[in-house]
């Protein structure tokens, strides 16, 4: 590579220029599978930074080895004096390609699971669209795949399009192509592999277009390979991240970083007419789209089953009169559809309704006083304080509609995917809730 091109301010680059592209190559405990990506990525005339990130195995001296073996390649090796975690690895590297001037950044683990020769079809998706993150995604139809990470990449999926409208289908493949300048202007507070999820999220809230191009990978271990993904510590903490990013979602505060922001971006837009906005409404509350979604796939049966136990949780709360309202506005800020949200939260009506709120109240006694109530604890004569009687009904109601609301969550959820099942997909059927 010409080294004179590589120091191109990434922040220069435009839609059309040239992508000036490093392979960042995270690593960690990988000793017996680097070597062998590392000689397959150099095969493509790419760039490369590697960070070894606190290895105990021997990784730093293979890493070592083959650079001086390889010194035309021109590999840059990083170290971690201790174990600080893939996204660690990752910003380290990014920040090294980005003084260099780089524009991208390809990053690909080193445990062997990925192939290094679908690089060229992510960079040519990114030269396409520098602007984009590209994310590779894999297949689920191949041998060895375990349930668990079937069942973690669908829920994360999920999340990822609730928080943010970002709709892909492998929020955790680690091949992908970063816009350094992306990564400057959006901050994740996430480490470990968490970062991998948040910064999808947040792309999608800065405005940055995600686009996903297929690649191959393996699930049966191959021999010497090393997984450091700790099923119960990494679970924890991406459920903890999807709390947080579906909280930030449901907030009413707009997000500040618009990436990349075009100059007409701070052009005064003219107003938008009534008929416009009432063809919006209508594109929004169309029943027939909620179909679709069913149609359209695992994606949309998954979320609309979520859109009706998101509405039932609702029907739970003691909101009574604004609970329609409460689910209009879930359903726009978490991308769902309002039809099914509004559905959902229609379990409140009699004559469910009064007995959820008893349900409600019974729970929230037995949590607070640990034994379930009796008509003698809500006798009206026999209360001394009539108003400290109805501000405990209406804590034992608050508290106790959580959890309520949380079982006809799950229930709700499981059954409507259960039903949704039954119905044939459409490959052709195509969903848009914005």
């Amino acid at each position: 590579m010409d080294k004179a091109a590589c120091y191109q301010d990434a922040k220069e680059t435009e839609p059309g220029a040239p992508v000036r592209a490093v392979v960042v190559l995270p690593t960690y405990n990988n000793a017996t599978t680097v070597e062998d990506v590392l000689d397959r990525v150099a095969a493509l005339g790419l760039a490369m930074v590697a960070v070894n990130d606190g290895s105990t195995d021997g990784t730093a001296s293979r890493l070592a080895a083959w650079a001086t073996a390889h010194q035309a390649c021109g590999l840059i090796v990083l170290e971690h004096a201790t174990n600080r975690g893939k996204a660690a690895a990752m910003q380290t590297g990014f920040a090294h390609a980005s003084g260099m001037g780089y524009s991208h950044a390809i990053t690909i683990d080193t445990d062997g699971q990925l192939d290094p020769e679908d690089i060229p079809k992510l960079l040519a998706k990114a030269e396409e669209n520098p602007r984009a993150l590209v994310v590779g995604r894999r297949t689920v139809n191949i041998a060895g795949y375990p349930w668990r990470s079937r069942v973690g990449r669908t829920l994360s999926n999920l999340g990822i399009r609730l928080a943010s409208g970002v709709r892909v289908a492998d929020s955790q493949c680690g091949l992908r192509v970063y816009p350094l300048g992306l990564i400057e202007a959006v901050r994740c507070g996430s480490g470990r592999y968490a970062f991998e999820t948040e910064i999808l999220a947040r792309a999608g809230w800065a405005g940055c277009p995600v686009v996903e191009v297929p690649v191959t990978s393996r699930y049966e271990q191959p021999e010497g390979r090393v997984s450091h993904f700790r099923p119960i510590m990494d679970t924890v903490r991406g459920l903890l991240l999807q709390v947080r990013l579906l909280g930030r979602a449901l907030s009413p505060w707009p997000h500040r970083v618009r990436w990349p922001e075009r100059p007409q971006q701070r052009k005064r837009q003219r107003p938008v007419g009534w008929r416009v906005r009432r063809r919006r409404i209508w594109r929004w509350i169309n029943p027939m789209q909620c179909w679709r979604e069913i149609r359209a796939g695992e994606a949309g049966r998954l979320s609309t089953a979520a859109a009706l136990g998101i509405g039932a949780f609702i029907a739970n709360l003691p909101a009574y009169g604004f609970q329609t309202l409460m689910a209009l506005y879930v359903a726009r800020r978490l991308h769902l559809h309002p039809v099914a949200v509004v559905g959902g939260s229609n379990l409140s009506t009699p004559p469910i309704g009064p007995v959820l709120i008893a349900s409600a109240i019974a729970v929230g006694h037995f949590l607070l006083n640990g034994s379930m109530p009796t008509l003698k604890d809500y006798d009206l004569t026999a209360s001394a304080d009539d108003a400290a009687l109805l501000a405990r009904v209406l804590l034992e109601w608050g508290l106790g509609s959580l959890i309520v609301g949380f079982v006809c969550m799950v229930l709700v959820t499981l059954g409507a995917l259960a039903v949704f099942w039954l119905v044939p997909a459409d490959k052709d059927a195509k969903a848009d809730n914005g």
